[in-house]
């Protein structure tokens, strides 16, 4: 049986009619027309949203911005309107404390937080020359001046709060009540509590981790310190002022770099001495004390199963942060809990 087979030279020559051009140029048009179209939509957004979030992102054309916030324009005595005088007074009491915490904690976010953290940044210790780094700790001493103001202002809010709360809460053995508080808890004053102490730990947990600035405050309370003590005249500083000084600066010391911000706070005196409010034998305050912890507790617990929380917890500037940790911490120190 013969096989059949094509030579070389019988191949079939391609015809190129020009098909496969005509369909490209055909599908270019389109894509450019799909783009045209595409750019006129995205013109009419933007015209359409006059040009706002050019002027929201684009920091370098436009350096200044408008911040239009919604502000509560009435006071809290108008908004606090009951037919009872006494509980309006309660009230008001609890949440002016309530928006000075809020304060607070906004002033260290913005402020405190940024200028312990960031301090020492821009320059590595081999590019600094010897005396930089007692200059630069010399610019900071004011701000670490207006911060023992703030921490000390965070104190005298945290004792007035536990007085306030303490005043409320009170057995008839001890005094008169103000209003019965049976079965009543303000749950809310016990978390703006649990705020505070918060931007009291972070503080501590900050300074405790920033080497370069103990590094800093080491070279300049010993080295320039001695420096001045052996030649005050060189430096133009009266000798008589230098006494004071450092034990402003021991005082600083004390208060910010040795990590007892938040020990100190929960350490302090909180019974009234001139006999007026009894906290740490007021047992009716210890209890609701106890029970807004086990309540907080109770909430904490609800959402360890949580993957959010989990991730909000891990994204915490320190484990210590956790509101578990606080209250545990209180409970533990606080005198007039035990």
């Amino acid at each position: 049986m013969a096989v059949d087979t094509l030579s070389p030279d019988w191949e079939f020559d391609r015809v190129d009619d020009g098909s496969q051009k005509i369909h490209a140029e055909v599908q270019l048009k389109n894509y450019g027309k799909f783009l045209e179209e595409y750019t006129s939509q995205l013109r009419r957004i933007e015209d359409a949203l006059d040009d706002l979030i050019g002027d929201v992102w684009d920091f370098n054309l436009d350096p200044i911005a408008l911040k239009l916030l919604p502000y509560e324009q009435s006071s809290l005595l108008e908004l606090i309107k009951t037919e009872n005088k006494v509980l309006n007074k309660v009230i008001t009491v609890y949440a002016a404390l309530c928006c000075e915490i809020k304060k607070l904690k906004y002033e260290a976010e913005t402020k405190f937080y940024n200028g312990l953290l960031f301090y020492g940044e821009g320059a590595t210790d081999s590019s600094m020359v010897e005396g930089d780094c007692q200059i630069q700790m010399g610019r900071f001493v004011s701000f670490l001046q207006e911060l023992s103001c703030f921490v000390t202002r965070c104190y005298e809010v945290l004792v007035n709060v536990i007085h306030q709360l303490a005043a409320l809460y009170i057995s008839n053995k001890i005094g008169p009540k103000i209003i019965e508080t049976t079965g009543v808890h303000f749950q809310t004053m016990y978390e703006h509590l649990g705020e505070l102490l918060t931007v009291l730990l972070t503080l501590d947990e900050i300074v405790d981790n920033h080497v370069t600035l103990k590094d800093h405050w080491t070279m300049y309370k010993r080295r320039l310190l001695k420096s001045v003590h052996h030649n005050p005249s060189k430096f133009g500083i009266q000798e008589e002022k230098l006494k004071p000084f450092e034990k402003f600066l021991l005082k600083l010391e004390g208060q910010l770099l040795d990590g007892m911000i938040f020990q100190a706070c929960i350490e302090q005196q909180f019974d009234s001495l001139n006999g007026g409010i009894s906290v740490s034998k007021n047992s009716t305050f210890a209890e609701e004390f106890a029970h807004s912890i086990r309540s907080i507790f109770a909430n904490v617990e609800a959402k360890l199963g949580n993957v959010n929380f989990a991730f909000e917890c891990l994204s915490s500037l320190h484990v210590l942060k956790s509101p578990l940790y606080l209250w545990l911490v209180l409970f533990v120190w606080c005198p007039f809990i035990r």
